[in-house]
């Protein structure tokens, strides 16, 4: 169970916040409300992240969900921890998921990093899902097939392109039998075949060796381990940032539910 995200009700067909009622059809009016509750993160967003292996990225990730599977709505911020000096945001990231499209289902999405914004759309569909988004000249896509059997793994990519420049990054799932058979689920980011780093959610997190009690009592928790030193390349980074919040918003068994998506 996430963090519960507050004021927040949610059904197949409306999302009130605070006393604001806003209709899932309106997609215009969505997309400005995430925007909205994302402001007061973007100021302190830092340009430039140094990372190297063994690093691990926390997250305050909270989450609403709706009754009689209407949506779902989360918020995720990033922070790099810095010792005495405080954690530094990264990136704040906030979608709704699952907003029922005839026999399928579609989502919106604002993600805010490095002095960036970027509004997403993602598809649910039986056999694949994507999340993609776009900022200036910029574009974002995050991409998983689902596995047919139990013991397939599903494969994903992701992909940040930014007018000539591009950076294409790996997502490697465990399969249905692997994500049932531990306390911690991980998801590989890979660059050019090498594994760059996990996303991960440790649901007994005091097993975990980035867990801390003051962390968790202030809800964040440990999302991302680096496994290579990452490159001084923003576009990179923002592949990387979104990898992880990609694979929060859309991947089911990330979040405690079984492999929808």
């Amino acid at each position: 169970m996430l963090f519960s995200a507050r004021g927040h009700s949610l059904t197949a067909k409306c999302w009130k916040h605070k006393r604001r009622s806003i209709s899932l059809n309106d997609e215009a009016a969505v997309f400005r409300r995430l925007k909205e509750l994302s402001e007061p993160w973007i100021g302190s967003m830092r340009r430039q992240v140094f990372l190297k292996s063994g690093d691990v990225l926390h997250a305050r990730i909270k989450r609403a969900i709706g009754v009689f599977d209407a949506p779902e709505y989360m918020e995720c911020l990033l922070q790099q921890r810095d010792g005495e000096a405080g954690d530094n945001a990264l990136a704040f990231g906030n979608c709704i998921a699952r907003v029922p499209a005839g026999g399928s289902a579609t989502g919106f999405a604002h993600i805010a990093c490095q002095a960036l914004a970027a509004k997403c759309r993602c598809q649910f569909e039986r056999y694949e899902t994507i999340f993609e988004g776009h900022w200036g000249d910029g574009r974002l896509r995050w991409f998983m097939s689902r596995a047919e059997t139990e013991g397939e793994e599903p494969a994903g990519t992701v992909r940040a392109t930014e007018k000539s420049l591009c950076v294409e990054l790996g997502l490697g799932f465990p399969s249905r039998r692997q994500e049932d058979s531990g306390r911690l689920i991980r998801v590989e980011v890979l660059h050019e075949g090498e594994v760059i780093g996990h996303i991960l959610r440790s649901f007994n997190p005091v097993f975990h060796r980035s867990y801390r009690v003051g962390l968790w009592i202030r809800d964040v928790i440990p999302v991302y381990e680096v496994a290579r030193d990452m490159p001084d390349d923003s576009l990179f980074q923002r592949a990387v940032i979104f990898a992880i919040l990609g694979t929060w918003f859309c991947y089911a068994p990330i979040k405690g539910e079984r492999s929808a998506g």
